[in-house]
């Protein structure tokens, strides 16, 4: 369900830019994701902001997780956002990468 994906995906960055990300959010959290990465998500979308624009641009299935590529606009910059979902709406993958021109 798209609109809920985009929803869970908005969340995820608000919690994420107020260093609120818990690994009880997470399905599986790779070793390191915590406090390491989770501190510097919530630095960089800290200065980015919030998001402007929020775009699907790619949906595909790994196993039984949903994996969404969402393009997100920001003040001064847009990201690629890759969200995997389990069947439970927990996070099974969370990055994101800066879109180049």
């Amino acid at each position: 369900n798209e609109p809920a994906i985009a929803r869970r995906l908005a969340e995820l960055l608000d919690l994420a830019r107020a260093g609120r990300l818990s690994p009880s959010d997470f399905a599986y959290v790779r070793a390191g994701f915590f406090p390491g990465a989770a501190q510097r998500y919530a630095t960089l979308l800290g200065r980015l902001g919030a998001p402007t624009r929020t775009q699907l641009v790619e949906r595909s299935r790994l196993g039984d997780d949903r994996v969404s590529v969402f393009e997100v606009s920001f003040p001064e910059a847009t990201y690629y956002v890759r969200l995997a979902l389990a069947p439970d709406n927990r996070v099974s993958a969370f990055s994101m990468s800066r879109k180049t021109d």
